[in-house]
């Protein structure tokens, strides 16, 4: 069996990214696949952009969606619960009660023919973790992320 991969999607207000690591938490690739978000088309043609920005990624990296073992989604402003938008000052009111987990969810296992697993969170909360575990390494000592800007 190939390598198992888990892919990373910060959906920004204006940008979006992808990237991915391999099961050991190393980097696939230093370079980032990157587009506008184009959050004005509404929330489901973002969500399609997701999806078709992965399997770009994947292409380029030789890489296919049996490899992937979940994804993770990073994205701006608050919840008004697990995977539902709240509003946003970053994002159009279109997004507002949006359930991003469930259409993304959806949309993964769709394209990949299977169930993919779906982390969704807050974009600094999940920065955070992730400096914290880059600064801290092997350590026990305590990070502390301050992003001016996040929602």
């Amino acid at each position: 069996m190939s390598k198992v991969i888990y892919i990373g999607t910060d959906g920004g207000a204006t940008t979006s990214k992808v990237g991915g690591v391999w099961n050991d938490g190393s980097a696939i690739s230093t370079k980032l696949l990157q587009a506008s978000t184009n959050s004005a088309s509404g929330p489901e043609s973002v969500v399609r952009s997701w999806v078709e920005a992965i399997n770009n990624y994947l292409s380029a990296n030789n890489l296919t969606w049996e490899q992937v073992g979940g994804v993770g989604l990073a994205i701006p402003g608050p919840f008004q619960r697990y995977g539902v938008f709240d509003h946003s000052a970053n994002l159009p009111d279109s997004f507002t009660g949006f359930d991003v987990h469930t259409t993304y969810s959806n949309a993964l296992s769709e394209r990949a023919g299977r169930a993919i697993p779906l982390t969704v969170g807050n974009d600094g909360d999940m920065g955070g973790v992730a400096e914290a575990q880059h600064a801290r390494g092997n350590t026990k000592g305590t990070v502390v992320k301050h992003a001016p800007g996040s929602a």
